[in-house]
């Protein structure tokens, strides 16, 4: 019984079990359903049997943790399947993994960007490129070119990196995800992705650093005062 239950918390889920059946929640699922009924020691060995015939998990199909994603899974947006029960009362459930596993993915990035060796190789980018650009609505025939090389060694540089840690990546697929989230994503983080999909994002990326080169950059911080006040 011991055995039965670590198992399902390693995926996360709830177990609850009752004399007559067993019952999984999940999420949401959990909040429908009877409340467990507590099992005593002397009932354990009886239910065993009982648990062992009326759930069913299909273990195969259940994500790993999220920093360790095998390749039987689609690490982003695969469903894991659950079944509850056995026969024609048997009740499938397909549960998204999405947004955990976007969760999992923005953790990961973090790491790389945060890594000296992508550091290094955005900074050699910026000073060989930062002079080109120029805060005009006309963009130059350059622009474009530089923006393909980008993509073909920073972006690759983090794929690269995200599938050392992640098997089954697709950066092409989380690009496209991120589109989908935008309107909801802050940070700096996500503004450095939306710059491999969205050119505008990227030139800005290039005249901000222009301005910081030629110290033109915006200092919010001298428009900010602090009065310590004394009593009188």
């Amino acid at each position: 019984m011991i055995g039965m239950l670590a198992i399902l918390g390693q995926v996360s889920r709830v177990v609850t079990i009752r004399k007559d059946r067993a019952q999984v929640g999940v999420n949401t699922f959990s909040q429908t359903r009877t409340p467990p009924t507590t099992v005593s020691s002397s009932d354990s060995t009886t239910l065993v049997p009982t648990v062992l015939a009326e759930v069913h998990i299909c273990l195969s199909t259940l994500p790993p943790h999220p920093r360790d994603f095998g390749s039987n899974l689609d690490p982003l947006g695969r469903l894991s399947s659950l079944t509850l029960g056995e026969g024609e009362g048997s009740e499938i459930l397909d549960i998204s993994e999405e947004e955990l596993l976007f969760d999992s993915v923005i953790g990961l990035v973090e790491d790389v960007l945060m890594d000296e060796d992508f550091l290094k190789l955005q900074k050699e980018f910026m000073e060989k490129y930062w002079h080109e650009f120029e805060d005009k609505d006309e963009n130059k025939l350059s622009y474009m070119d530089i923006f393909k090389e980008y993509i073909e060694v920073i972006e690759k540089h983090i794929e690269t990196s995200l599938k050392t840690k992640m098997a089954g990546f697709s950066m092409e697929r989380f690009i496209r995800l991120l589109e989908d989230r935008r309107d909801g994503l802050e940070g700096e983080v996500f503004e450095m992705l939306f710059t491999f999909s969205d050119f505008i994002a990227f030139k800005e990326m290039f005249l901000d650093y222009r301005a910081m080169k030629e110290g033109t950059a915006v200092d919010f911080s001298s428009g900010i005062q602090i009065t310590h006040l004394t009593s009188s």
